[in-house]
């Protein structure tokens, strides 16, 4: 069971920090008791609940670390010792994860030598998710018990490639790649003939100019005139005031050019 606060005075010096020392909170401790109605981890998480909702849960920080034959639970300002249990005395390892306020427990099932009844040990892990911690302990028990394939190692490279966060998924679909250069000046020059084709009585009007004798001052001014009625509608882009411009301008031209080679 975890140390009452005066055998704390007294603990002896742990471990230095190593890469498996893991941040956790102690929740609560139960004895596991038929005549209490507490019989495995479903019922000590209910209870928990019941702590919860009355106040009653106080919390302790530890650091967790997982060795060879034991895992300890270390203070993490002195880094001393707070609990020891050899890996031969845990019975059960698990992971409880959404089930109440505390989203991701640790549980553990304890039974030291000449120990009449099991402890139900509950931990929130926050940093390190109760799932990879759980797959650590696990790891480790299996190696104990021999084998050629060690499963620690796996779990310990889980841990180093996990934040202890799943990441959410994607609220919105991913955006779709900005279009070339390319295909944006392809897109531009075809709205805009397409909306200069829609320009009819614009079009036609620029054949006028091949059969109107006038001054050439006149017809400077009405060209003018013209191109900027057609810039201040509504439905024109930039791009067909451009074309129109251009189409009027090569008009004047063929225009004038006629004009030159009269006799």
């Amino acid at each position: 069971m975890v140390p009452s606060p005066q055998s704390l005075q007294i603990a002896t010096p742990g471990p230095t920090p190593s890469p498996s020392l893991k941040p956790f909170t102690h929740l609560t401790t139960f004895v596991l008791d038929r005549k209490e109605a507490m019989i495995n981890t479903e019922d000590g998480i209910r209870k928990l609940r019941l702590l919860d909702a009355k106040g009653k849960v106080w919390t302790q920080d530890m650091l967790l670390q997982v060795e060879e034959k034991t895992v300890s639970l270390i203070d993490p300002e002195t880094k001393n010792e707070l609990e020891n249990f050899p890996l031969g005395t845990i019975m059960h390892c698990q992971a409880v994860m959404s089930s109440c306020n505390y989203d991701s427990i640790l549980a553990l099932v304890c039974k030291e030598p000449g120990q009449g009844k099991p402890d139900l040990h509950l931990f929130q892990c926050d940093d390190i998710k109760a799932n990879l911690i759980q797959a650590d302990i696990e790891g480790a028990m299996m190696d104990q018990k021999g084998g050629k394939v060690k499963r620690r190692p796996e779990a310990l490279r889980m841990i180093l490639k996990s934040d202890g966060v799943i990441p959410p998924p994607p609220a919105a679909p991913a955006p779709e790649p900005p279009a070339t250069l390319t295909q944006v000046d392809v897109r531009s020059r075809v709205a805009a003939w397409s909306a200069w084709a829609a320009e009819q009585q614009d079009y036609d009007k620029q054949h006028q100019y091949l059969d109107q004798n006038e001054p050439l001052d006149m017809l400077a001014t009405r060209v003018d005139r013209d191109v900027v009625s057609v810039s201040h509608r509504p439905s024109v882009r930039p791009e067909t005031t451009y074309w129109y411009r251009l189409s009027v301008s090569l008009s004047v031209y063929l225009s004038l050019s006629l004009c030159v080679r009269q006799p």
